[in-house]
């Protein structure tokens, strides 16, 4: 079942986030002991990450508990299982939640530190304050004594591996009230009366929706660009050329840091690369593959034949010229189908033909790998969007290349698709500069509409919050 396996994916990820937190937490107490009270630099940048990655985290697993609520009459198999994912769903939040409050509660530089406004958080100002009031209330604990009493009413019950996490949730949720839940909950409900009524803890526009957790995707089936600004773009783009999306809304946004959530790499149709590599240094360097005529098209088809094929085929109508890593995994598609976005910045490598003739060499290679959902760079086996770009253009002992900047965050090196505008806006007016802007078709929510939008604009736009929709105006 894909909810199912989503709720597991959030699942897996909080386990991974409680553990990194308790161990920054037990190293922070160790120090201080020793050294100073206040966190370091890097403690903070470490905790900051593990908080935004943990709130959407928990967003998600919020959302599949409002998508499968108010069913509570079992009279059947579709609405019992219907129940089971709120059940569980609701279990998983409520218990990593209560962890991750008891973890930064034990230390008041780390409250006030996940209590300071930081908008590039995409969360807002005072979101750790309206988490702890969203969970720690009487209202949470009688939803979940409640649910506790429909699933024991019911005739039947869950199968073996739903009731290892049923079990293993109640068990931790329990402990915690024993311990320290109930002193919190009533703690809060001092702060509660203090600052007013309940408000959602993740971010929303006025008049958007009562509940995030109720968006999978607004404006379904409607982008923000327009089929007349593909072919303004493809009038433009060159092969090895990356664009960098925004899609507003997306559960895909998710876990990813940054304005920009999404790259891809242009190759361009089989006519458009001969006529683009039909360069020197490009045939001599093909001839060298062990291809006698010196074309491009042919190094590709004899490495790659059934991959090559397949990039003749069409995609709905159009003609596969973009490889990207979507779910499930590394694909040609056309650049019709993957503009269907809201903003889209097109940026050209500084480099020579001969190099980003390599880089789509290289691109081909991964083409058929699945999804990583594990974000791990360390590995060849899966990629993600931004994993597809970095290891096209990585340098070598053959390639120049791209050097890439790789971030640590929450635990693991990777490259989000917002470092790749964050490396282009840290080396502009720089001998160095590795990126060149081409075209920027900015979203505007409010106008409902793309604009085309210049350099100094994008080269902010690695600084915007990335729930910006709901935080800023533009």
């Amino acid at each position: 079942m894909k909810t199912l396996n989503k709720l597991n994916i959030q699942r897996n990820e909080s386990k991974r986030i409680i553990a990194l937190l308790e161990l920054n937490s037990t190293e922070f107490n160790n120090n201080k002991q020793v050294k100073t009270q206040l966190l370091s630099k890097d403690q903070k940048i470490q905790t900051l990450q593990l908080w935004q990655c943990f709130a959407e985290t928990i967003f998600v697993i919020e959302s599949i508990v409002n998508e499968t609520s108010g069913n509570y009459i079992l009279n059947s198999t579709e609405k019992r299982n219907t129940f089971y994912l709120q059940l569980i769903s609701f279990l998983s939040a409520y218990r990593f939640a209560l962890q991750f409050i008891e973890i930064i509660e034990q230390e008041t530089s780390l409250v006030k530190l996940l209590e300071q406004k930081n908008l590039n958080l995409g969360l807002g100002e005072s979101a750790y304050k309206r988490f702890k009031f969203h969970f720690l209330n009487v209202k949470m604990a009688t939803r979940f004594h409640a649910l506790i009493l429909i699933y024991k009413s019911n005739s039947e019950y869950l199968d073996e591996s739903l009731e290892k996490m049923y079990k293993e949730d109640k068990t931790i949720i329990y402990d915690y009230a024993k311990n320290n839940t109930i002193k919190l909950t009533l703690k809060n409900a001092v702060d509660i009366l203090k600052t007013g009524t309940f408000k959602a803890w993740f971010p929303i526009q006025k008049g958007v929706a009562n509940t995030i957790g109720n968006i999978k995707v607004w404006r379904n089936g409607h982008s923000l660009i327009i089929p007349e600004q593909v072919g303004q773009i493809l009038s433009k783009i060159q092969p090895g050329d990356i664009l960098l999306q925004r899609r507003e809304w997306q559960a895909t946004n998710i876990g990813i840091p940054g304005f920009w959530s999404h790259a891809a790499l242009f190759m361009g149709n089989t006519n458009r690369r001969d006529e683009f590599f039909e360069d020197e240094e490009v045939i001599k360097w093909v001839k060298t593959k062990g291809v006698i005529s010196g074309k491009y098209a042919d190094l590709l088809k004899n490495n790659y034949p059934i991959k090559f094929e397949n990039t003749l085929t069409q995609d709905n109508g159009y003609e596969k010229n973009v490889i990207e890593s979507i779910a499930p995994g590394v694909v040609f598609t056309s650049l019709q189908q993957s503009l269907c976005c809201d903003s889209v910045v097109v940026l050209r490598p500084n480099l020579s033909k001969l190099e980003k003739a390599k880089a789509l060499f290289n691109a081909f290679y991964y083409v058929g790998l699945p999804y990583d959902y594990n974000f791990n760079f360390q590995k060849d086996d899966a990629l993600v969007c931004s994993e597809l770009i970095y290891k096209s253009y990585q340098p070598s002992n053959n390639q120049k290349g791209i050097q890439f900047p790789l971030n640590n965050i929450a635990g693991r090196l990777i490259m989000p698709a917002n470092a790749i505008a964050k490396m282009v806006f840290d080396e502009q007016n720089s001998k160095q500069q590795q990126l060149k802007m081409v075209l920027f078709l900015d979203g505007n929510e409010s106008k409902q509409k793309a604009e085309e939008s210049n350099q100094e604009t994008f080269l902010k736009s690695c600084s915007r919050p990335k729930w910006h929709v709901f935080l800023d105006e533009k």
